[in-house]
């Protein structure tokens, strides 16, 4: 190991997880990064000694290696120490899905949400409750016992 690993073993190891998440599918952040076509600059890729003469040290154990343009290469014009408050000024918007129902739940309900109902419903007293479930194509469902839909 060269002097300047030894002496810079945090910013080494920055280095070397680098170049790891942008050039293995095997990284568990591979599609954060390579996955995304994220690279890591040649000069940086070659040599520890590129990176560290461009980077410096890190100004303190909290700072971490960031990517000005989140969606551009890890290189000298776009990478920066930063602390975790200054990389959460810089994320990709998330991709929820829009309009999807948590899993689990096909229409929108469990069927133990409608027992839970009539359980709830008979204990305060209500004995033959009709319960309205609203179905994600706007149809309503009542559920309820026979005699309750003869009132």
């Amino acid at each position: 190991m060269s002097d300047s690993r030894k002496h810079h073993k945090s910013e080494f190891n920055t280095w070397v997880a680098m170049k790891y998440r942008c050039s293995s599918p095997k990284s568990d952040s591979w599609h954060n990064y390579g996955g995304r076509g994220i690279t890591v600059c040649r000069r940086w890729a070659e040599s520890f000694d590129n990176f560290f003469a461009d980077m410096g040290s890190k100004p303190s154990p909290k700072h971490s290696i960031h990517r000005i343009n989140n969606n551009g290469n890890y290189d000298p014009g776009n990478c920066q120490w930063a602390t975790a408050l200054e990389h959460t000024k810089n994320k990709r918007p998330s991709r929820k899905p829009q309009g999807r129902k948590p899993q689990g739940r096909k229409h929108g309900f469990r069927a133990s949400d409608v027992t839970r109902a009539f359980l709830v419903a008979k204990a305060i007293g209500i004995h033959e409750p009709i319960i309205t479930i609203c179905l994600p194509n706007g149809t309503k469902l009542a559920v309820g016992s026979a005699s309750a839909f003869q009132k």
